[in-house]
């Protein structure tokens, strides 16, 4: 188990939706100047999981959708969080 899957592992077991926890709630808005991704504690986590699992992934090119399909309860605008290389345009 790598580090990152140790961490994802221990904010699943701490803040996970098991026994009643508030469920997370994601929305991505597009007010015509910037995309604005607003969500409660819960929904900060998951993003905050995904991104993780997508680092630890280590595979350019990976990616995770955030949209109405997946995670996200409200989406104006689909979200993808994808892997790349930093000189990568």
């Amino acid at each position: 188990m790598t580090e990152i899957s140790a961490i994802v592992e221990a904010v699943k077991l701490q803040y996970g939706n098991a026994g009643g926890a508030v469920a997370s709630f994601i929305e991505i808005r597009d007010n015509g100047h910037e995309v604005v991704v607003g969500a409660n504690r819960a929904g900060l986590l998951q993003l905050a999981v995904d991104l993780l699992v997508l680092a630890d992934q280590g595979v350019k090119g990976s990616h995770v959708h955030i949209d109405e399909h997946s995670n996200a309860d409200v989406a104006e605008r689909a979200l993808v969080l994808r892997l790349s290389d930093a000189n990568e345009a």
